[in-house]
């Protein structure tokens, strides 16, 4: 069975990309994972105790149940079905055999490699956006990984958190044309750093060419995994969009020229030549500004509350400064 880690931005498709994966049970990947958070936070000290590990394995073990339907049909946000009956024997399967794992690597690639057996996919892992800046990392301790990066046109992600819906709550004020668009420059740059290193280990997908031919997209997936995925009609999974929530009906002309200033010929050379988004004939320049505001707060308020978020933000100006 292969391990597959997917990567990428937010509002790039990736939830949409794991319900594909794991249709007609061909793989077992966990969606929203955040499980390297969690590992880093819980093992943040050299030494690895018995306690840890078994506080990792049940938090892992509470991530899975929750990313998972308890009965048919899946959903695009729990692309797993996962009986209680199921969910039992693997808690008591993991309780077994966790006494060989001695890190938290093989404590989330021996659960899910389990879970896969009893579902009896083809591959097993996991989806979480922000392990791009991980990706590396990744490679190191899991052998047997590879990564799928997933890229989509920088104006239409820009979009997508600007049409949030209202069921976002305070996550909404998260939209912030110049911090979405430096995050896709240095996820992109960091995508070609890793991929030189490991050629055969990292793919990437543009989210347009998944939505345009998904058999195509999928068969190039397939061929780089070794898993022969299956290709649903896309129109019936559901949609994980913000948009046509009649939020707004575009981007500003402001807003435009922050990303292509900030991505410019990198956003290019993938293909992106036309603007995915539509604009709005005004500059939007007062719009933005209570944008960056709204933003300003609401990462502030997230950084004094949460360590991890402390720890992401600097990850994210250490890949800065190294432009990659």
């Amino acid at each position: 069975m292969q391990l597959l880690i997917l990567v990428g931005q937010s509002r790039s498709g990736s939830t949409l990309l794991t319900r594909l994966m794991n249709e007609g049970h061909r793989a077992a990947i966990i969606n929203d994972a955040y499980i390297v958070q969690l590992a880093d936070e819980l093992t943040g000290r050299l030494d690895f105790s018995p306690a840890t590990a078994r506080r990792l394995a049940g938090e892992w073990l509470g991530i899975v149940k929750a990313r998972s339907e308890p009965r048919a049909p899946a959903s695009i946000h729990k692309p797993i079905v996962l009986s209680p009956e199921t969910f039992a024997e693997l808690t008591k399967r993991v309780a077994e055999e966790s006494k060989n794992w001695r890190d938290w690597p093989s404590i989330v690639s021996g659960t899910l490699e389990i879970l896969a057996q009893l579902l009896r996919a083809d591959a097993f892992g996991w989806n979480t956006p922000p392990d791009y800046a991980h990706a590396e990392r990744l490679l190191q301790l899991l052998p047997k990984s590879k990564i799928v990066f997933l890229i989509r046109d920088p104006l239409a992600v820009l979009l997508s958190y600007k049409c949030l819906p209202d069921y976002w709550g305070d996550e909404r004020n998260r939209y912030n044309p110049f911090l979405q668009s430096l995050v896709w420059r240095q996820m992109v740059r960091h995508y070609e750093a890793v991929a030189t290193r490991f050629p055969q280990r990292v793919h990437l997908t543009r989210y347009e060419d998944l939505i345009a031919d998904p058999a195509k997209a999928m068969k190039r997936i397939s061929a780089f995994a070794g898993v022969a995925f299956d290709v649903p009609d896309i129109r019936t999974i559901g949609s994980n969009s913000s948009l046509g929530t009649g939020k707004t009906n575009g981007l500003s002309l402001i807003e435009c020229w922050v990303c292509e200033r900030i991505t410019g010929s990198l956003r290019r050379r993938y293909g992106y030549d036309t603007s995915a988004a539509t604009r709005i004939p005004e500059w939007g320049v007062v719009g933005l500004f209570f944008s960056l505001w709204r933003s300003a707060s609401f990462y502030a308020a997230r950084a004094v509350g949460s360590r991890d978020f402390r720890n992401r933000m600097l990850r994210f100006a250490k890949l800065l400064i190294s432009r990659h």
